[in-house]
């Protein structure tokens, strides 16, 4: 074969696609629905806030693709370098080439979400132009920022949350490993780049009040959002880890999801007083504090649950987001009680199964 590398990527999507298809195609079909939806609702507020800030909204879109095409690059060179593909006869350039293939593809998806939004809200082509031309921008920046690599000590923080001389076998350590491996990954150089063009980005004539508020929000925003996926990450590695031990689920959501999803809330509320700091109005501001918290509630247990179980979580996810969505037309503020119902259960079935 001339190109092993991505026939085996083509089989690896079609063994993954082929037991799924009929979950696959609900899941495209509902996510369809929802982005209709969104759209719909809320294209005109996207419409005016894109035509009026253009440069901010591109910023944010290269900024995005930026990020994740270095952390997807990162992440290939490191999986290309050590799983049983490595050994195959490659080429320099055709394992590039595959890395590149593979950094685009998320990126890509990305944009063409936004341009299914850009076309449902009837944008003007010069928009769509920009987002697609920082996108690609983002793509190129990402990939040509220099890999730095972790300290060791900080490596080690992370693998060890207890100190040395705690001996009594306990989950302990799974409790601040999440918050270390945020920490690890939200190093001052990536938050310089993240902040950077967000700098750039705000207009002409801002006082220093409002620019420290919003860049701070912005700071907050990408913490969350971190520790959300840290949390993940750790705990699919500690059931990797403990999964010959007696452990409970519970036990471990427990360890794993307490001291994160603690601090989920105390940023938020502190994200919420700088909205309103920000001149929103108190009522919407604890909207929005409440939509993030019940949306990290329904990911945590759909994501946390399949650490023993096998099923589709991403339709689980498009599901719980639409039964948010309804329980908020049906009455305001019951989103948060849906979320955490809708938690415990997969909780419960996983636990059960």
């Amino acid at each position: 074969m001339r190109h092993p590398l991505f026939r085996a990527w083509w089989i690896e999507a079609r063994c993954r696609m082929r037991p799924r298809a009929g979950l696959v195609a609900t899941a495209i079909l509902a996510a369809t629905a929802l982005l209709l939806y969104l759209g719909l609702r809320f294209g005109s507020l996207l419409l005016d806030a894109s035509s009026s800030h253009p440069v901010i909204a591109n910023v944010l879109v290269a900024v995005e693709s930026s990020a994740l095409s270095q952390l997807e690059r990162r992440r290939w060179e490191d999986a290309y370098s050590t799983n049983w593909l490595s050994t195959l006869p490659v080429s320099r350039r055709l394992r590039t080439g595959m890395i590149a293939a593979r950094v685009c593809f998320y990126p890509l998806l990305i944009l063409m979400l936004l341009s299914l939004v850009a076309l449902l809200i009837r944008a003007p082509v010069t928009l769509f132009a920009g987002i697609a031309m920082a996108t690609v921008a983002g793509i190129v920046l990402g990939w040509f920022i220099p890999q730095r690599t972790v300290d060791d000590s900080l490596t080690r923080d992370c693998a060890s949350g207890s100190p040395p001389w705690v001996l009594l076998p306990s989950l302990a350590s799974l409790s601040s490993w999440s918050v270390t491996q945020a920490r690890v990954w939200l190093r001052p150089r990536s938050i310089a780049r993240v902040l950077l063009p967000a700098m750039l980005a705000l207009p002409m004539g801002t006082s220093g009040n409002t620019a420290i508020a919003v860049l701070t929000l912005l700071m907050l925003t990408v913490y969350l959002c971190v520790l959300l996926i840290a949390m993940f990450q750790v705990a699919r590695e500690g059931e990797a880890w403990l999964r010959p031990t007696p452990i409970t689920l519970y036990r471990l959501v427990i360890a794993v999801a307490a001291r994160p999803l603690l601090q989920q809330v105390q940023w938020t509320l502190v994200a919420a007083v700088l909205f309103v700091a920000l001149g929103a109005t108190p009522v919407g501001a604890a909207r929005l504090a409440e939509w993030w918290l019940a949306l990290v509630t329904v990911t945590s247990g759909i994501l946390l649950a399949p650490t023993r179980r096998g099923n589709s979580a991403p339709l689980r996810l498009i599901f719980s987001f639409c039964t948010l969505i309804l329980a908020n037309r049906l009455k305001h503020h019951l989103i948060l009680p849906c979320a955490l119902l809708i938690s415990a259960w997969h909780l419960k079935e996983a636990q059960r199964t």
